[in-house]
């Protein structure tokens, strides 16, 4: 690195040439490099360099998991007041996705970091409902996805995605995914309870007594709302 902490990794042209006959015991080498620049990463630059090692050797082996999954996860710098290296973190999970569409732990790692950094719980779900697709994928990762879309607001398209895996052949996912449909229009309807609940408040200066008076007062428009469960809902 130099004075501005700015990242320097060598020349991939000029490595990939040189190395051709040996390139293996290339990608070797340089990965034992990554992995004790790995254990130094204390500030934003020391971890912008990491991504950068992660980009360089998944530019010589572009199949190489480890060198995804060590840039990006170790690669952001958390300093109290903000995380650093987010947004690079993020592209080296993406690049790693694109050369290895068939590894469910990296969209695992790319949805964290877009939940819980980027604060773009629609973005996680996406990346979530993509990878549930794969065979090798974890149950719970569809089910994940759902959760976050319909924590989002974006229960249409959780349902949607829902609908697609309920699709199944598997009596237990199958099963899991009709209930979660039903879950996932409950909470629909819990939302508009709430919202209809600050409204009448905001308006009436006291919250209402029951469902019934905040459906007269048109906070709550159209008929008493159903669970779709069948259970009974109330204030």
């Amino acid at each position: 690195h130099n004075v501005r902490g700015e990242a320097r990794v060598p020349n991939v042209a000029v490595v990939k040439w040189a190395t051709r006959p040996i390139r293996s015991l290339a990608v070797d080498l340089y990965w034992v490099r990554m992995v004790n620049l790995s254990a130094m990463v204390t500030v934003p630059w020391e971890g912008k360099q990491l991504i950068a090692w992660g980009q360089f050797l998944t530019d010589l082996e572009p199949t190489f998991y480890h060198a995804y999954a060590v840039g990006g996860l170790l690669g952001t710098v958390d300093l109290g007041e903000r995380t650093y290296n987010v947004d690079e973190a993020a592209a080296l999970f993406q690049k790693g996705i694109a050369q290895l569409p068939q590894e469910p732990r990296l969209p695992i790692y790319l949805a964290f970091l877009q939940m819980e950094l980027q604060r773009d719980p629609v973005a996680a779900a996406l990346t979530l409902q993509r990878a549930a697709k794969l065979p090798s994928a974890p149950p719970y990762m569809g089910q994940l996805a759902t959760r976050l879309m319909a924590g989002a607001g974006e229960f249409d398209t959780a349902v949607l995605f829902s609908q697609t895996l309920s699709d199944s052949d598997d009596p237990v996912t199958r099963d899991f995914f009709e209930t979660r449909i039903l879950e996932i229009r409950q909470e629909q309807v819990l939302r508009g309870i709430d919202d209809a609940v600050v409204r009448f408040t905001s308006a009436q200066g006291r919250p209402p007594v029951d469902l019934e008076e905040l459906q007269r007062s048109g906070a709550l428009p159209g008929p008493l709302p159903e669970d779709p469960l069948g259970g009974t809902f109330y204030l």
